[in-house]
């Protein structure tokens, strides 16, 4: 082995070398794509937006949901079977997704190709996964790739033949880990949606399967304990508040303001670059009391029905994308309610009511009208809750541990490319 020189290459072996993007691709960048001629769904040219390389990373690209014609061609660069595309600004870029051109085609001008020069493309595929697109990022308000700094930096170069056994090696190494993969993503999605049956069922018909039942007068529920009644949301919750609908200059440092992409069913999920505000601005957002520990947050714009309980002793400021609901606990516990709004009785009903305007969202008048089935025997919530929490808990554990396979799969297909591409590990 020798060292390369590059950092992130380290040693290579004796007989590679290395060599500059710009001698080993031909960058050619994506266009505009008028509003007027998206949408067509045949063409000559399949036009590829950086969502088609992320449902298509590390895989090849065979079309895309847009297509323009020979004829509107003209206005776009034809990026060759073959290309490495990717895409070159904002967070998708971030994201580090590649994929494989399959067939000739265009680029939005959010994305970029890479035409391979004396180079094997399935192995220019796993190299430049290898890259971290932010290294060269051109440090703006919108992260943004710095072209004249990527063509000039190095990669691995071994004999073309070689680059042809490590992606021939590489490729079925992959797809094992990616048939374990779909295989545990499978598994998951059973486990929850098994959870969400249990949910349901325990919200809508008890835990005695021996009860006396009567109609609900809902026809996704059914029949419920005859002991039960069916009251609307606004008879369970003592206050209800969306987010700010107001627009508020950001701050480098000072209050948290979330929205509904940071509520989940296990928690409050906050990352390093969320949004932050004054705390003046703070305290007018959060005046009116909302939210408060064992609050209840519910999705209203994006994935709708999505719920979390409220951890913290302290408010945060949210966006309008969410909706804060305050349990009448004279009627219904608040875990209760929180459960209520997992099922799928309840998600059936804000399917119904979501409005289909350009952006899909509930509004507080449709969810005060959700109709819950509830226990008049306040003993009889508290054990519910406990099965559900018990029942929840060990699920919950078993999807935790199944992700974590997942995770562990990921970092071991990463550090397995990472180590044929740069020679760590030679084949026989």
């Amino acid at each position: 082995m020798k060292d390369s020189g590059i950092e992130w290459i380290g040693e290579i072996p004796e007989e590679w070398g290395v060599r500059k993007i710009k001698n080993s691709f031909i960058i050619i960048s994506g266009n505009g794509f008028p509003i007027v001629i998206q949408g067509q769904e045949q063409g000559d040219y399949p036009v590829c937006k950086a969502s088609d390389i992320s449902i298509n990373n590390g895989k090849i690209i065979f079309g895309s949901d847009n297509y323009i014609t020979q004829k509107q061609s003209i206005a776009f660069n034809i990026i060759p079977k073959g290309s490495v595309v990717f895409p070159k600004i904002g967070e998708a870029m971030k994201k580090n997704n590649r994929a494989l051109l399959g067939v000739d085609a265009c680029l939005d001008n959010n994305c970029q190709g890479l035409v391979p020069l004396c180079m094997n493309k399935k192995y220019s595929l796993y190299m430049l996964s290898c890259i971290d697109m932010f290294w060269y990022d051109n440090a703006g308000t919108v992260p943004c790739i710095n072209n004249l700094r990527f063509s000039n930096s190095y990669i691995p170069f071994p004999l073309l033949s070689e680059q042809q056994k490590i992606a021939l090696f590489l490729d079925k190494k992959c797809s094992e880990i990616d048939s374990l993969t779909a295989d545990i993503q499978k598994q998951i999605e059973i486990l929850e949606q098994y959870k969400k049956s249990v949910i349901t069922e325990t919200v809508t018909k008890g835990l005695d399967p021996n009860v006396k039942m009567k109609d609900s007068g809902i026809e996704w529920i059914g029949e419920i304990p005859e002991e039960w009644e069916v009251r609307r949301l606004k008879q369970c919750i003592i206050g209800i508040s969306d987010g700010t609908h107001g627009t508020f200059q950001r701050v480098s440092s000072g209050k948290l303001l979330l929205s509904a992409k940071n509520v989940f069913e296990d928690g409050i999920h906050i990352n390093e670059n969320e949004s932050m505000i004054s705390e003046n601005d703070h305290n007018l957002i959060t005046s009116n009391g909302f939210p408060k520990k064992n609050d209840i947050l519910l999705c209203c714009v994006g994935t709708v029905g999505r719920c979390s309980l409220y951890p913290f002793e302290e408010p945060i400021a949210f966006q309008r994308s969410v909706a804060m609901l305050r349990s009448n606990c004279d009627v219904i516990a608040y875990r209760l309610l929180f459960y209520c709004l997992l099922s799928d009785s309840v998600l059936t009903q804000e399917r119904l009511i979501t409005n289909k305007s350009a952006q899909e969202g509930l509004y507080q008048g449709a969810i005060k009208e959700l109709r819950l089935c509830l226990p008049k025997n306040t003993d009889e919530q508290i054990l519910l809750i406990s099965y559900l929490d018990s029942k929840c808990s060990r699920l919950d554990e078993l999807i935790r541990l199944k992700n974590q396979q997942l995770e562990t799969l990921a970092q071991y297909k990463k550090s397995l490319i990472y180590e044929y591409v740069t020679g760590k590990r030679e084949l026989n």
